[in-house]
């Protein structure tokens, strides 16, 4: 009994062994540098590319804050290389399809490759039918998912202004297509447009919102509960429990509650007081988009496609008395990443962009 006792797993003695509490954040961050090293020595090497949206994803902030070089920068994709807005006249022809242009924004842990079919998938998804349609220019965004969701909305305003500044002779329609955080990030973009005066939501005509939290994640808001628990009954050493929980990068954070602002999350312990009204871009149709993987109504509205649940993702927080321009569409059987690679799905956005 005794043998049994002293052999038996204990969740504080091994967290307090593997992340050496208090000091957490420096800990951590050592642990992801060291492990990150394997990925800037091959920077071409392709699971290395595909840990690096994981890895911002999860601690993009503390990349950010430490100016590591593995920290992702917001820009443009091609070919898996970054591109700058200058760069983009010598591979893109704007005039070829009059000027009509779709931007791919990829969610949480993502990049532009989400959106297309990889050589061990067998389904074509919506980046690869989008191009194959063949009647706008596709562009591909990459960003830091672990920022604060307002941090990359007001750089996707920035760029936006920037990108239709040098080419607005040779533009006439943006069509902006979100996945997840993708569609919070557009959101809030369209925000801090408004605040900075920048011009470049003229050009946006329709918006695709698809499996969006926009009242928030509720599997977030249950690490979010989870942690604020243990931190008020955390009996381990060190309060060990608690500070594990409380690290996650800022943008997971954001998704509990569907922050676009700075004010929601620098106000976001102040007894949770109500977030900032983000509206609808005047002028722009929108399309929100749900999966769900069965037919209970409780079901449905809470897990949804399994990550968001269909309330949040078809939410009634877009409508204002002056704005009522929005389409609600729910697909059964879509989980959270299928409806990336759905037909139906694909051929929805390709009819409602005619």
């Amino acid at each position: 009994m005794t043998d049994r006792i002293k052999h038996k797993f204990n969740l504080n003695d091994w967290l307090s062994e593997h992340l050496k509490f208090p000091d957490v954040k420096d800990n951590v961050l050592r642990s992801i540098n060291e492990f990150s090293e394997k990925l800037l020595k091959n920077a071409q090497n392709r699971v290395g590319d595909k840990l690096l949206p994981v890895l911002n994803g999860f601690a993009g902030h503390l990349l950010h804050e430490s100016n590591d070089l593995r920290a992702i920068k917001m820009s443009f994709r091609h070919e898996n290389h970054d591109v700058s807005v200058s760069e983009m006249q010598s591979i893109y022809n704007f005039s070829k399809h009059k000027g009509k242009i779709c931007i791919l924004i990829h969610g949480l842990f993502g990049d532009e490759l989400m959106w297309k079919k990889t050589a061990n998938q067998s389904k074509f998804k919506i980046g690869d039918l989008l191009e194959k349609y063949d009647e706008y220019t596709v562009l591909y965004l990459r960003y830091n998912t672990g920022l604060h969701i307002s941090e990359n909305g007001r750089a996707l305003s920035n760029l936006l202004e920037i990108f239709t500044e040098k080419f607005k002779g040779q533009i006439s329609d943006i069509n902006l297509i979100g996945h997840s955080m993708g569609g919070l990030l557009i959101r809030s973009a369209g925000y801090y447009a408004d605040i900075q005066r920048q011009e470049w939501t003229q050009f946006v005509k329709k918006i695709f919102l698809i499996g969006v939290p926009n009242q928030g994640s509720y599997l977030a808001q249950t690490a979010e509960f989870m942690n604020e628990l243990f931190k008020k009954v955390d009996v381990s050493k060190d309060e060990v429990i608690s500070k594990f929980l409380d690290i996650r990068s800022n943008g997971i954070k954001d998704l509990a509650y569907a922050y676009l602002t700075d004010d929601d999350w620098l106000n976001s312990d102040k007894n949770k007081p109500e977030k900032v009204r983000v509206r609808p871009l005047s002028g722009v149709k929108y399309y929100l988009i749900a999966g769900i993987l069965g037919k209970n109504k409780i079901f449905s509205t809470y897990f949804g496609d399994g990550l968001v649940g269909s309330e949040s993702a078809v939410t009634n927080e877009l409508n204002t008395t002056f704005f009522t321009d929005i389409k609600r569409k729910v697909f059964e059987n879509e989980d959270h990443i299928s409806l990336l690679s759905s037909r139906v799905v694909a051929d929805y956005i390709i009819e409602n962009l005619k």
